[in-house]
């Protein structure tokens, strides 16, 4: 057995830009969708920054939807690089494969940046 890894951007970003998170679940920024495949592995790592220039000053909060399950973290008001997930697995599952979705509670300019490690065994 064999193991590739390939370091990418997430497939909601834009050539790797920062995404920029919406305030409602129901506007949730689709960060990255996973393998289709079960011997295919996305490994994340992710980081939040703050827009320097925004009028929040306060701590914010973001929620990662996995699947059905919900995560809520506290940003740090005027965070930069600030670690949310590193290494994170998501295990390639069906046809549509798992879905990271990101929203959070201000408007303030909360934006995510990271990579995916894709291991794929051969």
């Amino acid at each position: 057995m064999a193991l590739a890894i390939v370091k990418r951007f997430f497939s909601g970003s834009t050539d790797g830009l920062p995404v920029e998170i919406a305030t409602t679940a129901s506007n949730s920024a689709n960060l990255h969708v996973g393998p289709t495949s079960t011997n295919v592995l996305d490994e994340i790592h992710l980081f939040a920054s703050i827009d320097t220039g925004a009028t929040n000053t306060a701590d914010n909060t973001i929620t990662l939807l996995i699947n059905s399950s919900c995560y809520s973290l506290d940003i740090p008001a005027y965070a930069v690089d600030y670690p949310i997930l590193s290494g994170f697995p998501l295990w390639g599952r069906s046809a549509s494969g798992t879905v990271l979705h990101v929203y959070g509670s201000s408007t303030a300019g909360v934006f995510l940046h990271g990579y995916v490690n894709r291991i794929t065994e051969t």
